[in-house]
């Protein structure tokens, strides 16, 4: 039997496959970044391909198993909202009405609307809500304070 990762299981490690995927590119760079989820990443690639890297700088991004509640709070909310649309809106601006009565800021509701297409039936959310509930969930699970 296969390994979770190899058999594609879309929680198991997504940093840590991130990292393998990064792993070639990086063979040339003494230096990763990498910035929230990809801070994560970068520490799970130093776990992964230790001495591989001179150094890593990791911004805003707690290497721990749970991030600040109140950014934690922020994304579950806006995730809940996105899941609970229909799966085609009459237009883009139905969406953002949506999202304003949600209780969204303006900055949130305007990058949120620059993920809503026009399709054959209306407008449509172009996100995989799936992959970024598992980045979430994988996010909050994965402890690397042992890097750090």
């Amino acid at each position: 039997m296969g390994s979770p990762a190899a058999d594609g299981d879309p929680r198991d490690g997504l940093q840590a496959r991130s990292a393998r995927g990064a792993h070639n590119e990086a063979q040339a760079a003494p230096v990763l970044v990498g910035h929230s989820l990809g801070g994560k990443t970068v520490l799970a690639y130093l776990k992964q391909f230790p001495g591989t890297i001179e150094r890593a700088l990791v911004l805003d991004s707690l290497p721990g198993g749970s991030p600040d509640e109140a950014a934690a709070g922020l994304s579950r909310s806006v995730l809940k909202f996105l899941e609970g649309l229909p799966a085609v809106l009459p237009s883009r601006d139905a969406f953002t009405v949506a999202a304003k009565e949600a209780g969204f800021a303006s900055a949130v509701v305007e990058w949120l609307a620059m993920n809503v297409r026009r399709a054959d039936a209306g407008y449509v959310l172009r996100l995989d809500l799936g992959a970024i509930r598992s980045l979430l969930l994988d996010f909050r699970d994965t402890d690397l304070w042992d890097v750090v």
